[in-house]
């Protein structure tokens, strides 16, 4: 539940999911070919597995934004407004651009790229109130 997955290349990413115990490396990949699933570990850095969240692709880089973590104690969730680019090649987490501090953190919202810019929309805070604010961010000057 609370999954975010996209194609590449013949590839699919399922990135995150709850409970964090299915996706304790936050990605997973899966092939057509053998119907089977496995895990990705990163290749340069831990990253708190989350659900509820964006995920998609600028440039062959996942584009993973906002959802709740988790913690080491399942009453530990928590929202982040996290912004995440992985390349989808080397498994490495090229960019962390850092929260931007202008948009609160969510879960449940709805993502896009369009062109360099990343639109994230929607979703609810931390007490589950609606939450109609709109964001974009440009993913090449950062």
């Amino acid at each position: 539940e609370g999954r975010a997955a996209v194609c590449l290349n013949g590839q699919v990413f399922i990135c995150g999911g709850a409970p964090a115990s299915y996706t304790p490396n936050l990605l997973q990949s899966y092939s057509f070919s053998t119907h089977k699933t496995q895990n990705i570990t990163l290749a340069n850095r831990q990253v708190a597995p989350r659900a509820f969240h964006t995920c998609d692709l600028w440039e062959e880089n996942l584009v993973v934004f906002g959802g709740e973590t988790f913690g080491q104690v399942s009453t530990s969730r928590l929202l982040t407004n996290e912004l995440l680019l992985i390349n989808a090649k080397t498994l490495e987490v090229v960019r962390t651009p850092g929260p931007p501090q202008e948009l609160e953190p969510r879960k449940f919202h709805a993502s896009c790229v369009i062109g360099n810019y990343l639109l994230v929309t929607g979703g609810c805070d931390e007490e589950a109130k609606t939450l109609s604010s709109a964001w974009f961010f440009n993913l090449s000057k950062h």
